[in-house]
């Protein structure tokens, strides 16, 4: 029995030392409340119960004062919560709408009045709250603030430039699917950013960028914060900003939200170089339809919140659905070797080399195959032009309607086991098949993307005791992104002989000044991200 003992202390004590961040009294999926209590004279008073209650999920934690009459409840998830504070020879002080924010140490201090505990003092204003344990900078978003302010695609991160010292680029309506951009923070690079997501890491280590994190729908987030500056270093592993995200929980009450987003190009004024050409004015249809709901399962034991987001976007006006190109001065429709030597008898290229021969003897017959080839639906690979300057050179737009669909899936779950136990599963998945339609400035040459996000967030409370409090954490993130370039013909077809068997694709030709084909790149990444980790709190 005693060599059992020992060896279970001594297993605890290797945890503790290989994963616990002691003494940190917040995460990156919590908050924490401290403060100070007070009589009217301004000595402290100890002993004092300091009880908070969850708002939404009616979960309580209670604290006591030390001989400093001072108090901190770690580890809380964000929210608005009911503080009650209880003391000897003082009346019961109620504070219903105190904010507790992830990341954040807020300071709460209280002055409390002379009176028996059955006298009750409710303040209904919302309480002054300051935070001066961190030197980190940043800003708290809120669900609020996410939902009404204007997002032309719902992606939150166009509004991450609310905190201090943040910059991004700025969002393209135009843009085609999620929309992501670069944020810069305090002069860091796009890529020393990192973000987590209910308390574990999401970042694409690939790109290492904005645009290969989940992007849950605005409905779906509780609130988010950006940090900077000297945060702390549990948190993170870049220089930039650290981006922490809430997903919502469910409840006491049951609540849900519908919704419907549609954009489309009827108020669009038609681009100047679709105008030039004659065009039609490009399409611009972008749907985002979904719902959220929460509640009890089992009333003050297990909360349940799920949301559906899907976006349908058909978008011609992109920077791979929209694209124009310039024609050398006689270039048309006769690709014979008498034309076109007649058309550039003695011209170099653009760096120089053999002339053209007048007759067109010296050209390459896999250049003239290439003029001549044809695509599938019998149009020339390489077209002609839309409309002739009367300089001579030629000069046509494109727009071809790309494509971007998402189905995105988030659900949580909350058992409140005890009064002392509260173990948290969160879900998130989203799969978006991306088709852009003009990867190269003529048509026929386009990409086919697949995109999968799902991550898994298992987060366990529990209080050992009044003064120590213990957050375990076990995620796992994954990421798919495969793009492929799609080819209209072989390589083979126009006498391109291949460098290697296993790759036969058509190589990318590009025409200084005027014109480019070849396939958009093809790759496949694949990333599993394994989290654990474990915060202890001594208070």
């Amino acid at each position: 029995m005693k060599k059992h003992r020992i060896l279970r202390t001594t297993l605890i004590l290797i945890f503790l030392n290989g994963s616990s961040s002691l003494m940190r009294a917040q995460t990156a999926n919590t908050g924490a409340l401290s403060g100070r209590i007070t009589d009217p004279s301004g000595a402290v008073v100890p002993t004092v119960e300091v009880k908070l209650t969850n708002q939404s999920t009616g979960e309580q934690r209670t604290v006591t004062t030390g001989p400093e009459g001072l108090y901190k409840a770690p580890l809380l998830p964000p929210g608005n919560y009911q503080v009650t504070i209880t003391a000897t020879g003082f009346k019961t002080a109620t504070y219903p709408a105190v904010v507790v924010r992830v990341t954040e140490t807020n300071e709460f201090n209280v002055v409390l009045e002379v009176g028996t505990a059955t006298e009750q003092v409710t303040v209904e204003a919302a309480a002054s709250l300051v935070t001066t344990e961190k030197a980190a900078l940043g800003r708290v978003v809120d669900n609020a603030s996410i939902v009404s302010l204007p997002l032309v695609t719902r992606n939150f991160q166009h509004i991450m430039t609310l905190s201090p010292g943040v910059l991004a680029n700025v969002p393209d309506a135009t843009a085609l699917g999620r929309n992501p951009i670069d944020v810069f923070a305090h002069g860091a690079r796009a890529t020393d950013n990192s973000f987590q997501m209910d308390g574990i890491q999401v970042n694409n280590f690939h790109t290492n960028r904005p645009s290969g994190v989940p992007v849950p729908a605005p409905d779906a987030i509780e609130e988010f914060k950006v940090q900077t500056g000297q945060f702390d270093a549990g948190y993170g592993r870049q220089p930039g900003a650290n981006v922490s995200i809430v997903t919502k929980s469910g409840g006491t009450q049951f609540h849900g939200s519908l919704f419907e987003f549609f954009r489309n190009e009827d108020l669009n004024a038609t681009p100047f170089f679709v105008n030039l050409v004659g065009g039609k004015k490009p399409v611009l249809r972008q749907n985002q339809f979904g719902g959220t709901l929460g509640g009890p399962l089992i009333k003050n034991k297990l909360h349940f919140f799920v949301s559906y987001q899907g976006t349908r976007q058909i978008n011609g006006l992109s920077s791979t659905s929209l694209r124009s190109l310039v024609f050398p001065k006689g270039f048309g429709p006769d690709r014979s070797r008498a034309a076109l030597g007649a058309a550039f008898c003695g011209q170099a290229g653009f760096f120089g080399g053999t002339t053209v021969a007048c007759d067109g003897s010296n050209i390459n017959p896999v250049a003239l195959a290439i003029l001549n080839a044809k695509l599938p639906d019998g149009s020339l690979l390489v077209p002609n032009p839309q409309v002739v300057q009367p300089a001579g050179t030629g000069f046509s737009t494109y727009s071809i309607p790309a494509t971007f669909n998402e189905n995105q899936l988030v659900t949580n779950l909350d058992f409140l086991q005890s009064s002392k136990s509260k173990l948290t599963g969160k879900f998130f998945y989203a799969n978006s098949p991306t088709f852009e339609s003009l990867t190269a400035p003529v048509p026929g040459w386009a990409r086919q993307t697949t995109d999968l996000y799902a991550n898994f967030a298992l987060t366990h409370i529990y209080t050992i005791t009044p003064h120590l409090i213990n957050e375990a954490r076990l995620g796992v993130d994954r990421q798919n992104n495969a793009p492929t370039g799609l080819s209209p013909i072989s390589a083979t077809s126009v006498g391109i002989p291949l460098a290697n068997s296993d790759w036969p694709q058509f190589p990318n030709i590009s025409v200084s000044g005027t014109f480019s084909i070849g396939p958009a790149t093809t790759s496949y990444t694949k990333q599993m991200t394994y989290n654990a980790g474990d915060s202890l709190s001594w208070v």
